[in-house]
């Protein structure tokens, strides 16, 4: 480029400065409401994702009643006086319970897989904590292990996916109370044991 061109082009820019650039960096009015945006749009996605990847403790299979002193409030005719935990499906729709677990350790979730077999919408199951063997293919459901009283028990419901369903921490229990759940999210001690019905507090 000859000088006098150089000289020229000085002289142009001094009289019609260019824009400087702005960093990527800068926020525009525009850019800021597009990412006011686009921030809203991930939390909805999030929001639905949790929706419909969570189970709803209150629409289906939960912990319903807990009774870890049984001393006649019900008597198997087979297995006689043990602990038992009802379960409760409160959603619209059948649920099929193949390889579902209960357990009374949260570390070991799946300590009693349930067998395949379909709890009604609206129905009840009880499962029998009792030492001994096993009984998952044939009723009665009995784990083969019994429930710790002394300090009461923590139990855990997880479906076939490893989603925690429901947990439940039991307190110490006297003889033939129940642990009984009163709503979506609490419990109550009762003295009237309801097992495969309504839960009832204070005098049936």
């Amino acid at each position: 480029m000859s000088e006098e061109n150089t000289i020229l082009n000085d002289e142009l820019e001094e009289d019609f400065p260019l824009p400087k650039a702005r960093p990527w960096w800068r926020l525009t009015p525009s850019r800021a409401a597009g990412l006011v945006v686009a921030g809203l749009l991930l939390i909805c996605l999030i929001l639905w994702l949790v929706r419909f990847s969570t189970p709803e403790r209150s629409q289906g299979l939960v912990i319903n009643e807990v009774v870890t002193d049984n001393r006649g409030c019900y008597v198997h005719p087979t297995l006689g006086m043990t602990h038992w935990v009802e379960l409760y499906n409160g959603s619209e729709r059948d649920i099929n319970l193949a390889g579902y677990g209960l357990s009374d350790d949260p570390k070991h979730s799946y300590r009693f897989r349930l067998p395949e077999g379909i709890i009604p919408a609206g129905g009840y199951l009880l499962v029998f904590f009792t030492g001994g063997t096993p009984q998952a293919d044939d009723e009665p459901l009995a784990t083969g292990f019994g429930l710790q009283n002394e300090a009461g028990v923590t139990l855990v419901l997880v479906d076939a996916d490893y989603h925690l369903l429901d947990e439940v921490r039991v307190p110490w229990l006297d003889v033939n109370q129940a642990y009984a759940r009163v709503n979506a999210t609490d419990f109550a001690v009762t003295d009237t044991p309801t097992p495969l019905g309504e839960n009832v507090f204070g005098n049936p």
